[in-house]
This record gives C-alpha cells, sequence and structure tokens, in this order.
C-alpha cells in the first residue's frame, strides 16, 4: 500500500478533520476541550486538545496502517514544541532546507512565523506525541520575548541543522504529569499553563546551561539515565552500562558527567534513595521488601547506605514522615 498524503489547508484544522473525527467537544472556563478518534481509515487511537487564551496543547496516541504525511503550508507565528515519547516522525522544512527524523524521547522547540513543509509519522509504530503551541498572544502575556532569546535563538528561519535533542528525565516527568492530568476549567487552565511555562524555561535552561546536542553519544548518555531509572531495582555497573549502549567505559563517565553534572554512581543512589523515601512515605511495605525494589538484596546495606545519604534510618525517616501527617 502507498503512504498516504494530506494537504494542509491554510486554516486552524491543519488537515485533521481528515484524519481525526470529533468525539465530543467541551467548553467551561474558556478552556475548549476536544476529543477525537482516528478515521479507521488511516489507523487507531485518539487525540486530546486543549486551548485556552493562545495557548494549544495536543496529545495524540495512534497507530497508522500506513506512512502518513501532513505536507503544504501555513500562516503560524507561534513557538512550537513537539515531544515524542514514543513512534518514528520525518520532519522536512523547506525553507530552510532542513530534513530530521524524530523517535522516541525526542523533542524540538521552535519558534514558526510559517510551515513549509512536511510531516510523516511511520507506519505500524505506536506515536504517543505532545505538541504545544504558545501563540503570540501567549508569549507577549508571559513577556517571554523580553525574557527569554526566543525570536533571535529558535526562529525556523535560523536553523541550518539538526534541531531535535534528547528529553530530559524531568521533561519526561512534566509531560506524562499532563497527559495523566485530570483537572478541568480553571484548574485546568493553571495547571496547563505552569506546566507549559515550566517546560519552556526548562528547555531553555538546558540549553544554555549544557549546550547539548543529539548526537550519537548524547542519544546513549540518555538511554543510559533511562536504563537507570527503569532498573532501579537492579545495580548495573557501569562496565556493564556501556556494554549495553555500545560505549567506551572512560567516555561514557565523562559525557554522563558533562551532561547531568553528578557521575552515574551518584545519580543511580540519588534515583535510588528518592524511590525508596516515597515508599517509605506513601506504603507500609517493609523495609527488607522496599530495599529489594531499590536494588538492594540485603536490607542491612540498604539501611546503611540510607543513613549515610538522609542522614536518619529508614525506620526513622518513616515515623517522622507519619509522625508530620498525624
Amino acid at each position: 500500500m502507498k503512504a498516504i498524503e494530506i494537504n494542509i489547508l491554510n486554516k486552524e484544522e491543519y488537515g485533521l478533520k481528515e484524519v481525526f473525527k470529533l468525539k465530543k467537544e467541551k467548553q467551561l472556563c474558556g478552556v475548549t476541550t476536544k476529543v477525537l478518534n482516528i478515521n479507521p481509515k488511516y489507523g487507531s487511537g485518539i487525540l486530546i486538545s486543549v486551548f485556552f487564551n493562545g495557548l494549544t496543547v495536543r496529545y495524540i496516541d495512534a497507530q497508522f496502517i500506513q506512512d502518513l504525511t501532513f505536507k503544504g503550508e501555513k500562516q503560524v507565528d507561534a513557538l512550537i514544541f513537539s515531544a515524542l515519547l514514543k513512534g518514528e516522525k520525518k520532519v522536512r522544512l523547506v525553507n530552510t532546507n532542513t530534513e530530521m527524523i524524530q523517535e522516541n524521547y525526542e523533542g524540538y522547540i521552535s519558534y514558526m512565523n510559517k510551515i513549509n513543509g512536511s510531516l510523516t509519522y511511520s507506519k505500524s509504530k505506536v506515536v504517543k506525541e505532545v505538541i504545544i503551541k504558545m501563540s503570540l498572544s501567549f508569549i507577549k502575556k508571559h513577556e517571554l520575548d523580553t525574557l527569554f532569546p526566543i525570536f533571535e535563538t529558535y526562529s525556523v528561519q535560523k536553523i541550518k541543522r539538526n534541531f531535535i535533542n534528547q528529553l530530559s528525565n524531568k521533561t519526561q516527568d512534566i509531560l506524562t504529569e499532563i497527559i495523566n492530568d485530570k483537572r478541568i476549567g480553571l484548574l485546568k487552565r493553571l495547571f496547563l499553563e505552569s506546566k507549559v511555562l515550566e517546560l519552556l524555561a526548562l528547555q531553555i535552561d538546558l540549553k544554555d546551561k549544557k549546550k547539548t546536542k543529539s548526537n550519537a553519544i548524547t542519544k546513549k548518555i540518555y538511554l543510559v539515565e533511562n536504563i537507570i531509572i527503569k532498573n532501579i531495582d537492579t545495580q548495573i555497573s557501569i562496565n556493564n552500562l556501556s556494554k549495553k549502549v555500545f560505549l567506551n567505559e572512560s567516555i561514557l563517565k565523562k559525557e554522563f558527567k558533562r551532561i547531568f553534572g553528578t557521575t552515574i554512581f551518584e545519580f543511580a543512589l540519588k534515583t535510588r534513595m528518592n524511590k525508596a523515601k516515597k515508599l517509605l512515605s506513601h506504603t507500609s511495605k517493609p523495609i527488607y521488601e522496599i530495599a529489594e525494589l531499590v536494588g538492594y538484596k540485603n536490607s542491612t546495606h540498604f539501611s546503611a547506605a540510607f543513613k549515610k545519604k538522609e542522614k536518619t534510618t529508614p525506620k526513622e525517616y518513616r515515623e517522622l514522615k507519619f509522625n508530620l501527617r498525624d
């Protein structure tokens, strides 16, 4: 079967009416929320769109039966942040002769006067993406153009090469909060506005402080971060981490420290202890079980490591937290 191509009309729908069918729409306290289903002709899944005061937040969770391309030209005048949590998307910008591939846990931020090019979602791959559009009115309202060099740094006309970057773990956490949020009305508006501003500040801070580029080594470093976080119940040696990502051990340690400002050991320890503190505070699980969940086979070793890091024992920490609740 041939790839499917959808022409983008010069209006707000971005050609979405052809692919997405409106399931329900509601308005509350100035917030418009739309839930759309994918036309079975193109695949399966949903698109949720929330709009208010010049800010649009869209979440796509879909799987297309063929490569699907949105192609055309449209006046936008907005700061766009795209975060692809899962899947693959090809980005082609005609006016800057730029062509890139966006993959799992990658994102980009750009100020676009006009979109002229195409976006292609790959077939048979689940797509999970958050797209945030900040209009000029939103930018002016929060004085973002005076606080941050948005137009100078992020203008699409100034893009000379790949501007796609790895999403940090903190960015992923914020995006997960946005996706899972159940607030409505005014609370929804306040929540999304604060989270979008937090995301924007984080992206700019990362760009200014780390200057991280989405090259092969950087991708591997962020992969190591994800391996540590997703395998918190297992202590993986640096040697094994280097083998998992096919990267020299010394380069791995050096680049990890450069990007995250800490060693792999310190990062893993802090991640384990943060998880342990949450389990101690919010569950009644026995300490030996918590020790296993954060990678310690021996609860005595866990207690010693916890006390060294937190200056108190796990038991004392739990008792303090429960006393504060009472």
